[in-house]
């Protein structure tokens, strides 16, 4: 950015940084001479941002991704500070339950709902479409999940996933490709799932 004042009083981006060293060496712009400061994030939920150098290997191409997939998280976040998330990230450990000042912070907790049927119903779709075996189902049989299986080993699609679950089990029918995103987003959150580096350019688009 090229500011050295110590007083600025607001930071906007307008959509998202590369990085999250990128956002937050940007971020911290403001606020220099201690007293409180605003910074505001716009960027599109929608999908993941694929700006990326024009001239690079497919290995920084995977380490781009991976940076541009953490800083889609961070602002899509909405249930843990901020601050305690930017610390984590290079490493650190937050001293407190929470900054006080992030909107995080300032809104609480979301709502909680069970979104276990969703969640193993989408689950085994993928581990079919992957070619593994989908034990364990409670809400569906079986045949539902076989005839989508793809060759042992193979990614995942989540596009096909989502059509597959709205033609097979006439309750999904109507739910929207976003709301999903949305569930995979917290699946990947929690452990359960990872999105994959070579595909993560058109994975939740």
């Amino acid at each position: 950015m090229g500011i050295d004042k110590s007083n600025v009083r607001r930071i906007i981006h307008y959509g998202l940084p590369q990085s999250l060293e990128a956002y937050y060496q940007e971020a911290g712009r403001a606020g220099r001479d201690g007293k409180l400061s605003d910074c505001t994030l716009y960027c599109n939920s929608m999908r993941t941002p694929t700006l990326l150098p024009n001239k690079r290997s497919d290995e920084q191409t995977r380490a781009a991704y991976r940076m541009l997939r953490d800083c889609f998280h961070y602002a899509l976040n909405t249930s843990t500070c901020r601050a305690k998330i930017l610390v984590k990230y290079f490493g650190e450990e937050f001293g407190s339950d929470g900054c006080e000042m992030c909107d995080v912070c300032i809104n609480g907790p979301p709502e909680m709902h069970d979104f276990k049927e969703e969640a193993v119903v989408f689950m085994n779709v993928l581990q079919a479409q992957a070619g593994q075996a989908t034990e364990g189902m409670d809400y569906n049989s079986t045949d539902c999940y076989t005839s989508g299986r793809r060759n042992i080993g193979a990614v995942p699609d989540f596009r096909m996933a989502v059509s597959y679950i709205r033609e097979k089990i006439p309750r999904f029918a109507m739910t929207d490709k976003i709301w999903w995103q949305g569930l995979a987003r917290i699946l990947e959150d929690m452990g359960y799932i990872q999105e994959a580096a070579e595909i993560v350019s058109n994975l939740f688009q």
